[in-house]
């Protein structure tokens, strides 16, 4: 049985990022999250998860639709078979 997981989108939420002219991921997501830049970097990576609070300052940021908000936060990943 395969065990449905969620993972962020982090080209498409870099692509969004880049329409606004913003380069420097990880520095920007920090500031707009209120979180470290090393802590941003591990959500860019896929390391750790998005918190509610820090997708909505990011929704709220780049005007994201609901559309898109599923798209780059709860993109499917199936992970290998769990017994």
């Amino acid at each position: 049985m395969r065990k449905l997981r969620y993972h962020t989108n982090v080209d498409l939420l870099k692509s969004k990022m880049a329409l606004r002219g913003d380069s420097v991921f990880g520095s920007k997501i920090a500031s707009i999250c209120g979180i470290a830049r090393q802590t941003a970097s591990l959500k860019l990576a896929n390391e750790r998860d998005f918190t509610q609070p820090e997708i909505k300052a990011l929704v709220d940021h780049y005007h994201l639709s609901s559309g898109e908000v599923y798209a780059i936060f709860f993109a499917p990943e199936v992970e290998k078979e769990v017994l």
